[in-house]
């Protein structure tokens, strides 16, 4: 879903939440966002955040549409899966993520969160 689709379901009742280790989250995320981190930081490596499904179950109900953010959007497709693989019915990822998924030459494919200048 864009960001503009994604910001549109907020007033429905959707949650954000942003899969980015919190460090990402905070260089920069929207204002409506949880950090529910799928992955941080060890040794400078991005790692499965052990229990993340148990955390997003801790304040969001199954049944809730929850839309998931990360940087480019590769992150939030495995975490949706396992979402989904929990029980989720209504989970969907925000294309381009926060920062834009990016070419093999370094050309935005498509544009992100940020650059879609929603809050």
């Amino acid at each position: 879903m864009s960001p503009e689709d994604a910001f549109a379901a907020l007033s429905s009742g959707a949650r954000l939440v942003d899969v980015r280790a919190p460090e990402e989250f905070d260089d920069g995320h929207p204002q409506r966002a949880e950090n529910i981190p799928f992955t941080h930081f060890v040794g400078g490596r991005l790692t499965e955040t052990p229990g993340f499904v148990q955390a997003i179950g801790a304040s969001v109900a199954t049944s809730c549409t929850v839309l998931l953010l990360c940087r480019s959007g590769v992150r939030a497709e495995v975490a949706a899966q396992r979402l989904k693989d929990a029980g989720y019915t209504h989970v969907r990822v925000v294309v381009g993520g926060y920062e834009g998924t990016r070419g093999a030459f370094g050309e935005v494919i498509e544009p992100g969160w940020r650059r879609s200048r929603l809050p």
